[in-house]
């Protein structure tokens, strides 16, 4: 790839000041969701004392809603690739000895698997595989979409 430069703006990984918009080829793009997930995003969420600020202040929900409902508009995929633990991550030794977010993750069982916290945040929901949406799994999502 060539590097980015005021006269060829085409592979630069932001949007130069003077461009007023971007496009990607519908045909090979997708839009991937990580973690919409009422544990971040959501009053009574586990980790929202530490995501509040940022998630209002930036309106980061209405942000991501616009965002699918765009792609989805253009017939671009979307892709949702939420996190979860089970009963049985949370009594390993590997998660109860880790440190920092992780550590805090485990205190407060973030994103156990079958809870409301790991559910999608009910504005940010997956849809149908029918309408070209996919709820990202271990299968590889390039198979899927031809991506």
């Amino acid at each position: 790839m060539s590097p980015s430069t005021p006269e060829n703006p085409a592979s630069a990984t932001y949007l130069p000041k003077q461009e007023a918009s971007v496009s990607f080829p519908p045909d090979r793009t997708a839009l991937l969701v990580i973690d919409p997930v009422n544990d971040f995003l959501s009053e009574g969420g586990a980790a929202w004392q530490m995501t509040r600020t940022t998630v209002t202040k930036h309106d980061v929900v209405g942000h991501l809603k616009r965002a699918i409902e765009g792609a989805r508009e253009r017939g671009v995929p979307v892709l949702f690739g939420p996190m979860a633990y089970t009963e049985e991550d949370y009594a390993g030794e590997q998660l109860q000895r880790r440190s920092g977010i992780n550590r805090l993750m485990f205190e407060k069982k973030m994103f156990l698997a079958g809870s409301w916290g790991a559910d999608f945040h009910p504005d940010l929901q997956p849809g149908s595989c029918s309408s070209r949406m996919w709820a990202v799994t271990t299968d590889d999502p390039e198979r899927q979409t031809g991506l």
